[in-house]
């Protein structure tokens, strides 16, 4: 594992070069790469992980987003129905802290509440309508935004896997959310694993429940795009000005050594970036990788002769 991050270290100790002498840039990267190696996410039992990997195909994305109201109860019976065997779904904190399973950080895009989740209690949120914009097939009336824990149950009930997309600024209260789920769900880490585009994310979960599978989450220009319901991902100037940089710079990080230091099991890669080379370049680093979102059937069909899981909105192939 450690040849595959060395030509970054020499790359370390070649800037401090340009800056100090040898011996205190020696002396610097050696520093850096032992605070590195003390705080880094130990990699999980990969018997666990390569048990839970072995037999994925379809991930059904946010349940099955085109199928049924997505990350809602509907949505992971309505997988189970289409023989989906596991679910991706998104984890968010509400103002008092407690997990549900929604995807945005504002109620806009599919409910008919507007503002800020983290606004809101778990009280205020738990009667919002989660299916009134659902537009696809079937009859889904008044689903309610789930709780982790309701989710969890329904997915343990159907047997199916589950990936939990992390999102949110506050890692550490994730961790202890994801180890309260343990009081309920002792064997959580058999059939559930932990994904999120925040190293720090993945970080507090390896340091509090390093039983747990981790993936790490990424696309081009994440911090630069808008979001999801079409706002600025980016509301301040300054913000804007760096973030193409801090995008070339996180996109390099995960490549180059984030993947180490977050323990990661697997990688989350975008459909736009799946080619031979890449699938190899993960493989070297004994990391398996899942595609998402892959919605079009030409896709489909080239990951599948690649051999490659991928996670889709449509569970109906």
């Amino acid at each position: 594992m450690f040849e595959s991050i060395l030509p970054f270290w020499v790359c370390v100790l070649l800037v401090c070069r340009l800056f100090f002498g040898t011996y205190t840039s020696v002396l610097l990267a050696s520093i850096l790469f032992g605070a590195a190696e003390l705080f880094r996410g130990r990699k999980s039992d990969d018997a666990v992980w390569k048990k839970l990997y072995s037999d994925l195909s379809i991930v059904g994305h946010k349940g099955c987003a085109l199928n049924a109201p997505e990350n809602t109860l509907a949505s992971v019976r309505e997988a189970h129905k289409l023989g989906v065997n596991a679910i991706e779904f998104d984890i968010i904190l509400t103002g008092d802290d407690e997990p549900i399973v929604f995807h945005d950080s504002t109620f806009d895009r599919t409910t008919d509440v507007t503002g800020e989740v983290e606004s809101l209690t778990w009280e205020q949120t738990k009667h919002i309508d989660a299916s009134i914009k659902y537009t696809g097939p079937g009859n889904f009336p008044k689903e309610r935004i789930p709780h982790l824990k309701e989710m969890l149950r329904e997915c343990k009930k159907h047997g199916l896997k589950v990936f939990l997309d992390m999102k949110g600024s506050k890692p550490i209260v994730m961790a202890k959310v994801l180890r309260d789920m343990l009081k309920e769900f002792p064997d959580l880490h058999e059939w559930a694993v932990v994904c999120s585009f925040y190293p720090q994310t993945l970080l507090a979960v390896k340091w509090y429940l390093p039983q747990f599978s981790t993936i790490l989450t990424f696309r081009q220009w994440i911090l630069r795009d808008k979001t999801e319901n079409g706002s600025p991902r980016n509301k301040e100037l300054w913000k804007r000005v760096l973030a193409p940089p801090a995008d070339v710079a996180l996109f390099s990080s995960i490549y180059n050594f984030l993947w180490y230091v977050c323990g990661a099991n697997a990688v989350f890669i975008h459909k736009d970036l799946v080619s031979p080379a890449e699938i190899k370049y993960w493989k070297e680093r004994n990391l398996d990788v899942i595609v998402w979102t892959v919605n079009d059937e030409s896709t489909k069909a080239y990951l599948r002769s690649l051999n490659i899981p991928y996670i889709t909105d449509d569970c109906t192939c």
